[in-house]
């Protein structure tokens, strides 16, 4: 069904499953693990993670499917939306019957020679990683549908579906654990659950889409222009995961295995917080592909420059408390001495992610306009300066000094990014880019840190005082954020109309109860 409202309704849908996901967990979590036991939880972690690690081979081939969903739907042409899907599915089954199949076949060698896992438990173990090589075939054929909503302009619907598995999932844990069941049927119960959010795909799908055909198929033309896409835009999963996990290995080597710790914990926390700017702007992948498929220009510079503005002011609203109080945050929540060790740890991690963001939305538009090269390449720059500047910042500057090479790798490249985006592959012009979607939220940021540093700061002085006034930072700058610009008021009157259905149903439903 259309909406009005569908980015806002996708961005918000998008963010509530990430948001369900991590509640889900947070209850139900410690009796998962204290009915399974810390070994055989550490088991189901372990094949859980191995699923995680062969998920690689998926080489972004789903946001591929979504962008040229969106692209040929625009266009009209259904036959080539059915073969872009088609194909695609015929990958994913390929790579999740390939990566089944070592995972099948290494499960002895995984459970007994390359995991210690108790004598005891090491035939359950086994067991365990050949059902989980089928999930692991399940668990790709779930990725492909669920692109397809997306390249329908449909997050709301794929994000109804993952809440909905993983709230199965997990009851289902509790259920065969509270009934005696142990460590197989709970992963027997991780790869039913994938079985069924296929086969909800495909009602769904069919029902968004009437025509559409779901079933591998072999199209030379559609396999190569996914393969193009998918490698290149695999480039920036390779980037992330060296900038994300080399960095810590490399801290380790360095300074010692208790570094990890101080380095881990801060960026954790920043990374988990600002991960929502990702959620958010990711939804206009599809609606950028679809003006590319009409050809529409203009309604591209438009999204572009509208999109930029307010994940700027998305991402100032959660850094700036952090940048202002995150040390003293820390401190209060794993104790000053830890505080004191980790240095600037959380300050400068958070200032390095705010100039990170500033590339989200040229790099998801760049993506949407078929050239997943050029965010590729310069994702593997900035990993591979990162991993240079690691060892002699470390060298000098201890944990302090390997965050200050994550944030020199976002400067170095970040801008020169933005610049090649908007320039070279959007024709637009840099200072109108400046004034109109920066200037706005940074003007809001810099009154709101010297209000803050001179009015609240003193306020802090306990941990629900602080959270107090990390809170009353964020608000204030949101209202300076609407005095600026940063939020237009056209935009607010969206936001309003868009939460007054849900506020009436809200009191409709509170009037009726007894």
């Amino acid at each position: 069904m259309a909406r009005k409202h569908q980015t806002l309704h996708n961005a918000l849908f998008n963010t509530a499953s990430w948001v369900f996901s991590i509640g889900i967990n947070f209850v139900f979590l410690p009796y998962i693990v204290a009915r399974l036991g810390t070994e055989s939880y550490g088991i189901l972690v372990l094949i859980l993670a191995v699923i995680g690690y062969f998920a690689m081979l998926e080489l972004n081939l789903g946001q591929a499917m979504t962008k040229y969903v969106a692209e040929y739907r625009a266009k009209g042409d259904l036959a080539q939306v059915n073969d872009i899907i088609g194909s695609t599915m015929l990958l994913y089954l390929l790579l999740g019957l390939a990566g089944g199949a070592v995972i099948f076949g290494l499960a002895d060698v995984l459970a007994t020679r390359f995991l210690k896992v108790p004598p005891e438990l090491q035939e359950t173990a086994m067991a365990a990683f050949r059902v989980g090589s089928v999930g692991f075939v399940l668990t790709m054929l779930v990725t492909a549908m669920q692109s397809i909503p997306w390249g329908l302009n449909r997050y709301d619907v794929s994000s109804r579906v993952t809440m909905a598995m993983n709230l199965l999932t997990t009851l289902s844990m509790v259920g065969l654990l509270i009934l005696g069941y142990g460590l197989l049927e709970v992963v027997l119960v991780n790869v039913a659950v994938p079985l069924l959010g296929v086969l909800t795909y495909m009602v769904i799908c069919r029902r968004l889409l009437p025509g559409i055909r779901l079933r591998p198929v072999f199209r030379p033309g559609p396999l190569k222009t996914i393969l193009r896409f998918g490698l290149y835009s695999s480039l920036s999963r390779l980037s992330g995961v060296l900038r994300f996990q080399a960095d810590r290995l490399l801290t380790g080597a360095i300074l010692g295995l208790s570094w990890v710790t101080y380095y881990v914990v801060p960026f954790s926390l920043v990374r988990k917080l600002m991960t929502v700017t990702y959620l958010v702007g990711s939804v206009i992948l599809p609606v950028v592909s679809g003006f590319q498929g009409k050809q529409d220009h203009k309604a591209i510079v438009a999204l572009y420059l509208k999109a930029s503005r307010l994940i700027t002011t998305i991402a100032i609203c959660v850094c700036l408390p952090l940048m202002l109080f995150g040390n003293r945050f820390l401190g209060f929540w794993m104790g000053e001495e830890f505080a004191a060790q980790a240095g600037l740890v959380v300050t400068i991690i958070t200032a390095a992610l705010l100039v990170d963001a500033f590339t989200n939305i040229p790099s998801i538009v760049v993506d949407g306009m078929g050239r997943p090269k050029v965010t590729g390449l310069f994702s593997i720059c900035t990993a591979l300066i990162n991993l240079a500047l690691v060892y002699p910042l470390g060298k000098a500057l201890g944990v302090s000094g390997v965050a200050l090479a994550f944030l020199g790798s976002n400067l170095l490249v970040g801008p020169v990014f933005v610049w090649y985006a908007n320039n070279r592959v959007l024709g637009h012009d840099l200072l109108s880019l400046v004034r109109r979607s920066y200037l706005p939220p940074l003007s809001a940021g810099a009154a709101t840190a010297v209000l803050a540093y001179l009015l609240l700061a003193p306020l802090a002085t306990g941990m629900l005082s602080l959270l107090a006034v990390m809170a009353a930072t964020s608000s204030l700058f949101l209202l300076l954020a609407c005095l600026t610009g940063a939020i237009t008021r056209d935009e607010l009157g969206q936001a309003v109309e868009y939460a007054s259905p849900l506020f009436a149903r809200f009191r409709l439903l509170s009037g009726r109860q007894p």
